[in-house]
């Protein structure tokens, strides 16, 4: 597979990326657990330090279609993942010379799905500057991690059924630099 990485709107380098194809990657195929359907989060089962379970809220609706989910939460816009442990970027806030994005890579094992959030934040200004120089290493850093950048995990959540059961554990980063955890269990 050919990939291109590109930095703010630069293609930095074009490098061709190994891959395996999986049983499950086949088009038109399932990965991971059947969890479509509509469920509801069990009495006293309530979401703690770490929020409400990815935003899920006390009732939830999923489909699954191949190798996407889409979970609709009460009062909420559907959130779409792929489970074919591809990153998705999606766009939350841009202005002059600060943008920040979030990053979701949804990862299906025959068992679960979990679903990995970052938050990258840009605030520098860039306009046009190029940096010389003749050290591949210096140079290699800068393309793992360009200036001003930088990638926080938001959160993890592990998605996981057991018959009539859906699990959803979540490990997020808190405001003050802790993380939290918290876990629900879901019934049709």
């Amino acid at each position: 597979m050919l990939r291109t990485l590109v930095v703010f709107g630069m293609s930095v380098a074009t490098w061709i990326a190994p891959q395996a194809v999986s049983p499950g990657a086949v088009a038109g195929t399932q990965q991971g657990p059947n969890v479509s359907g509509r469920w509801l989060r069990e009495p006293g089962n309530m979401a703690d330090a770490a929020g409400n379970n990815a935003g899920w809220g006390p009732s939830v609706e999923i489909e699954q279609n191949d190798n996407e989910l889409t979970v609709r939460s009460l009062g909420q816009p559907p959130t779409r993942y792929k489970a074919d442990g591809s990153e998705v970027t999606e766009s939350l806030a841009k202005a002059s010379c600060f943008e920040q994005s979030r990053v979701t890579k949804t990862v299906a094992t025959p068992r679960s799905f979990t679903i990995t959030t970052w938050l990258l934040t840009r605030n520098a200004c860039f306009h046009d500057v190029r940096v010389v120089t003749d050290d591949p290493e210096t140079f290699r850093k800068l393309q793992e991690s360009p200036a001003g950048v930088t990638k926080r995990i938001e959160s993890v959540t592990t998605v996981a059924r057991v018959g009539d059961q859906l699990t959803v554990d979540t490990t997020a980063a808190l405001p003050n630099g802790s993380t939290g955890t918290s876990s629900s269990t879901y019934r049709k």
